[in-house]
């Protein structure tokens, strides 16, 4: 019988976390680095693949206990202090992550990815000199690293440099042409420019690649939303919001072309399923109460509707019993009959139940409309 080993079997459980993350089953990654550090606790690699599968299935204040364990291990090694900072950073702590990404370039000041993650933090504090020459040393890998390159986008876009951002998200599209990732980027840079019908183009190609994108749907929605293509608008929204529940941007877009098209009852519906799951989403529960207002100021419309209407008939009624001309009693009683035409329309008028479901994907129909307008 075999000794067992535990460095040969935490090794074995980094590798299986390490090819989990390559391909996206963070769950598996997640199970495979806690196995490896049951093994070897103060495995700085295995902590590292842990700390990037929770950041990647959204629990970053596990992710960040682990970086900070990773960091604390191995105070000298430049990824563990870049993952501490790309955890911060996505979790919004700006300043500390900035912080902990200069020394990642301290620490590795060769590793480009950490300079252009260090630029990203240094954006967001409004830090666009201090951004500026850190990206620009990029450049030069960035034209052959569709990942820099994206990077690359996200930064110019911020420092109001359209012309340089767009330059390196067609090098993206031009360097992974499969990569649906590259096709969306393109497309949410576009529709920041406002260039909505070759930001919906972008995301159609992004999702012939592929069709369970949901970031994709969210940026086709968005671009179809602000041409005025509402059926098309509201079918991405919904598949977005299908394939990401917790999606808050799709689902305040949504609720925007709902109230747009006055449909109130279905934009509450919305907004009431969404803060189910999504609790702290303040921005969509202030639009619950305005949709909420606006809802019962039409009930009130209504009833004063039928009341108007209602005393019109009356007094129409009384003028008819009162009259004392042929001509008179005639008017009075053509009055009645509109007015009670109009009582029965306005007692009959109920707010619309919208129970239908989304509209279906039709490529048909969503094509049509990118192609109406280009």
């Amino acid at each position: 019988m075999s000794e067992f080993d535990p460095q040969k079997t935490a090794k074995q459980h980094r590798a299986r976390a390490s090819a989990a993350l390559e391909i996206g089953r963070h769950a598996r990654a997640e199970e495979s680095a806690r196995a490896a550090l049951s093994c070897s606790p103060r495995d700085v690699e295995a902590l590292i693949f842990l700390a990037r599968a929770l950041m990647a299935q959204g629990r970053y204040e596990e992710a960040l206990r682990e970086a900070h364990c990773a960091v604390e291990f191995a105070p000298a090694d430049g990824y563990a202090h870049y993952i501490l900072g790309f955890v911060l950073q996505i979790s919004g702590s700006p300043l500390e992550a900035v912080i902990a990404l200069q020394e990642a370039v301290r620490l590795s000041p060769w590793a480009t990815r950490y300079a252009s993650r260090l630029a990203i933090a240094l954006c967001d504090l409004g830090q666009r000199d201090e951004a500026r020459a850190h990206i620009q040393s990029v450049h030069p890998e960035a034209t052959e690293d569709a990942l820099l390159a994206d990077e690359c986008t996200r930064i110019y876009a911020s420092l109001k440099d359209p012309e340089t951002a767009e330059k390196f998200a067609r090098r993206g599209v031009f360097l992974r042409p499969d990569d649906a990732s590259t096709h969306w980027r393109l497309a949410w840079l576009l529709s920041t420019q406002r260039r909505f019908d070759e930001a919906a183009q972008s995301a159609r190609v992004a999702l012939g690649i592929d069709p369970n994108s949901w970031i994709a749907w969210e940026e086709l929605g968005y671009a179809l939303l602000e041409r005025r293509s509402d059926l098309g608008a509201e079918a991405a929204l919904a598949e977005a919001l299908r394939l990401r529940p917790t999606l808050r941007t799709a689902a305040h877009n949504l609720v925007l072309l709902y109230r747009r098209q006055g449909r109130l009852v279905r934009a509450e519906r919305l907004c009431s399923e969404v803060l189910e799951r999504d609790k702290d989403n303040e921005k969509l529960r202030k639009t619950l109460g305005e949709i909420q207002i606006e809802r019962k100021r039409q009930a009130d419309e209504r009833r004063h509707r039928r009341l108007s209407f209602a005393a019109g008939l009356l007094g129409a009624l009384l003028s008819a019993l009162t009259s004392l001309s042929r001509a008179g009693l005639v008017l009075a009683w053509v009055i009645a009959g509109v007015f009670l035409v109009l009582c029965v329309r306005a007692w009959r008028e109920r707010e619309p139940e919208d129970n239908e479901p989304p509209p279906r994907i039709d490529w048909g129909v969503i094509d049509g409309l990118i192609e109406d307008k280009t």
